[in-house]
Order: structure tokens, then C-alpha cells, then sequence
């Protein structure tokens, strides 16, 4: 994929149809069965939807790269994440690479001036309302199918595994 500055953000790149480039990750918890969603701020894009963490694509980054500095600057997780890539999603001004995020354990989150809260839920469980970018990466069968593999009990060791490698 081309890419060049994106038009509206300085430090940001667009592909080549001027989409901003985009990553998210939708951390998974298999030891407990949940996934944290952030609520998001007033502040930034789409306030008041619960959401993937992540964020904007810079200079000599890649989606993953990006997606974990992204989840560091908004709950300050730094520790062991195993990262899947999973379905893109995008929009005429907008291309996101979403990942799946697996850790061994929850942890709590300090959030950022981005968010105003978090919460980790079942999937079924996700609170309302829930941004349309989530609502698609659920409603897919890849993921929602990898997902609910990572979530089985039996493969926590599995994944507990891969984190610590």
C-alpha cells in the first residue's frame, strides 16, 4: 500500500485514495473471558461509543506497530500481548487494520485524556453504544470465530504460552 501525509493530521499517513490509516486492537483475555472496549472522550473522534484501542498511523510505523504504541498511550499497558491480525474496515475516509490482542491476564488500565472509561466484558456483553467499527469486527465470522476460540478455557494455556514466548 502507497502512502502519503494524510491532508487533516500532520503526523499522520493516508494510503493512496487520501484514507486515514488507522490501527485498532480488541484485547482478549482468554483466563477470564473477556475483551476490554474503551468509552471514548469528548475529545477525540466518535465521543461517547465504546470502542477498540488504537489509533493513527505515523511515520516509519506499521498498523501493529502503531496499534501497540496506541494501547500503551491510552491504558499504559506495556506487558506480554500476543497480536493477531484480523479484518480491515473502512470507510471513504477512513482504513483500519484491526487486530486481536491476547494477553495471559486483565489488567487495569490508565486512561488517557482519549477515553472516558473502559470496560472488560463478555463480548456479549459489550455496553451501548458501540462504534460502528466494533460492531462490524464482531458481526464478521473470521474474527468472531477467532475470538471465540481465544476464549475457550482449554486454549488459555495456549495463549498463555505465545505470551510468554
Amino acid at each position: 500500500m502507497k502512502t502519503q501525509r494524510h491532508a487533516k493530521y500532520e503526523t499522520a499517513l493516508a494510503d493512496d485514495r487520501g484514507r486515514l490509516l488507522v490501527g485498532s486492537v480488541l484485547v482478549v483475555c482468554p483466563s477470564t473471558r473477556k475483551v476490554l472496549t474503551a468509552l471514548r472522550g469528548d475529545d477525540g473522534g466518535d465521543p461517547g461509543v465504546w470502542c477498540t484501542l488504537g489509533g493513527k498511523v505515523e511515520e516509519g510505523e506499521n498498523f501493529e506497530t502503531t496499534t501497540l504504541r496506541e494501547l500503551q498511550e491510552e491504558t499504559g499497558y506495556d506487558g506480554p500481548i500476543q497480536m493477531i491480525t484480523g479484518m480491515e474496515y473502512s470507510t471513504p475516509k477512513i482504513f483500519v487494520q484491526n487486530f486481536l490482542g491476547i494477553v495471559s491476564s486483565q489488567f487495569y488500565p490508565t486512561l488517557n485524556e482519549e477515553n472516558n472509561g473502559y470496560a472488560w466484558t463478555t463480548i456479549d456483553k459489550i455496553p451501548s453504544p458501540i462504534h460502528p467499527g466494533l460492531s462490524e469486527m464482531l458481526a464478521d465470522a473470521w474474527t468472531r470465530s477467532t475470538l471465540t476460540n481465544a476464549l475457550r478455557i482449554e486454549s488459555y494455556g495456549f495463549w498463555k504460552r505465545l505470551s510468554a514466548a
